[in-house]
């Protein structure tokens, strides 16, 4: 009775790991006995209902009292307030989407794999071992590749899936590959247990784990999968990519880099990286007239500011704040696209022509979106772009400072290029469109996050303490 106590209380820190593999458990024995005519109708109301049992177990849990290390798996009070943020992010996920009703989110796969993704972050971000971040990062993969097969209404979209797959496939042999130079070395794949040494199978392992990583997290010269795919999915998708996925990804990358920072040739390609990432990031945007292949343009340079700034370890915070008000903007843009598409077809920047007449409030919705990726006073974004300047400032990073400058002042030269697109009189009739409470509520939202930035780099401070 003793030892089933305490196995019962080891697993009691487990126990949101495994009722989130238990919930995608739940669902898809749901999806195997349900009839097609329930399916939309239930699965979003149950898959509500799983995310605020997690949520409160996770709080309920938290903090915990024990620690679990094992070889493959860290438990510690900083791995779970970044936890608990998922599943705050997992239950307000499904909160909007039963929300807005999306004819392009009411399908039972979807809800099957957007818990397969959040099982692969859930796994990242606790992973002591790269043994399981191989399986993560595979089990993110093989739910993307799914989500976009299941997205298909065409054969380009399902050659983009397959095209996707099997350069993910290529990666993850990198890898893998990567990963066993490391263990001929080390004579082990836990990350306690490597150390900086000098050696070829050192730096050549840990340039191709940086490359698989750039991959994934699509910064250049391996970011060309995401222009393919983000404009082959839905807007739901992309959203999910970039407001959710991308800001637990950074986390994961500054996991994986600050092991090999002691390694001088791993800087340099790193530092190459950024600089790449961020002009092809500043260029790229100006030229695109598709709203996913802009969204997908921009991304990757942030990615590139990002990684400009990752080998410096103070900067950890001062990254996922910048990260957490580029999700909130990304959010609040593609959510008045969503709102907008239910009266009209939104595509192209083309037909978003005269929407600031149409419908002010979605037109007002999506200009300060676009002010706020950029960077423009007095959004959140400034301030966390500034504060990364001051960063590469004060650790004498020159050059990377002059880039990211000359990436921020170029960057404005696309959000005024749609921006007066906005205003152009429209050629035919236009829809009027009234405003939404959901619109008004994340107008506002954007300039009133700026107030709470403060709050904000303090709790990253606090949790980037013990990692």
């Amino acid at each position: 009775m003793i030892s089933l106590l305490r196995l019962f209380s080891e697993l009691n820190l487990a126990f949101p790991d495994m009722l989130l593999i238990l919930a995608s458990f739940i669902l898809i024995i749901l999806k195997n006995f349900l009839n097609g005519k329930c399916l939309n109708s239930v699965f979003p109301k149950v898959s509500l209902i799983l995310s605020l049992i997690l949520l409160i177990v996770v709080l309920a849990c938290h903090p915990y009292t024990k620690q679990l290390n094992t070889e493959l798996f860290v438990y510690s009070s900083a791995i779970e307030q970044i936890k608990t943020c998922l599943f705050v992010c997992l239950c307000a996920w499904f909160s909007y989407i039963y929300y807005m009703r999306s004819y392009e989110a009411l399908n039972a796969n979807f809800f099957i794999l957007i818990y397969g993704i959040a099982n692969a972050i859930n796994l990242s971000i606790s992973a002591n071992n790269f043994v399981t971040l191989i399986i993560a990062l595979e089990l993110y993969t093989f739910s993307v590749g799914f989500l976009l097969l299941n997205d298909c209404n065409d054969t380009s979209h399902r050659k983009c899936a397959i095209r996707f797959l099997l350069t993910s496939a290529v990666m993850s042999a990198i890898l893998i590959f990567g990963c066993s130079l490391l263990y001929f070395h080390f004579g082990s794949l836990s990350f306690s247990n490597i150390k900086v040494s000098i050696g070829w199978e050192t730096a050549f392992g840990s340039v191709l784990v940086l490359c698989a990583m750039l991959f994934k997290l699509g910064g250049a010269p391996f970011h060309s999968w995401m222009l393919d795919v983000y404009e082959k999915s839905s807007s739901i998708v992309v959203l999910l990519f970039e407001a959710i996925w991308k800001f637990f990804m950074v986390f994961i990358f500054m996991k994986i880099v600050y092991i090999f920072m002691g390694i001088h040739f791993f800087k340099v390609i790193l530092k190459f990286s950024a600089i790449i990432t961020m002009l092809l990031g500043a260029i790229m945007p100006i030229f695109q007239k598709g709203i996913h292949r802009f969204i997908a343009s921009v991304a990757v340079g942030h990615v590139g500011f990002i990684v400009s700034v990752v080998p410096i370890a103070k900067a950890a915070p001062a990254i996922m704040t910048y990260m957490g008000y580029q999700s909130l903007a990304v959010f609040c843009f593609l959510s008045g696209i969503l709102l907008l598409k239910k009266y009209r077809t939104v595509v192209e920047f083309g037909d978003l022509s005269g929407i600031m007449k149409a419908a002010p409030t979605y037109g007002a919705l999506m200009l300060f979106s676009m002010c706020a990726l950029c960077g423009v006073p007095p959004f959140g974004n400034f301030f966390a772009k500034l504060n990364i300047f001051t960063i590469l400032l004060e650790s004498k990073n020159y050059l990377l400072l002059v880039i990211a400058s000359m990436y921020s002042i170029i960057s404005i030269a696309y959000v005024i290029k749609w921006i007066r697109f906005f205003f152009k009189s429209p050629g035919g009739e236009q829809v009027c469109v009234g405003g939404k409470p959901a619109a008004t509520v994340l107008l506002f939202m954007l300039p009133l996050s700026t107030l709470f930035y403060g709050f904000i780099l303090r709790l990253f401070s606090k949790i980037f303490i013990f990692i």
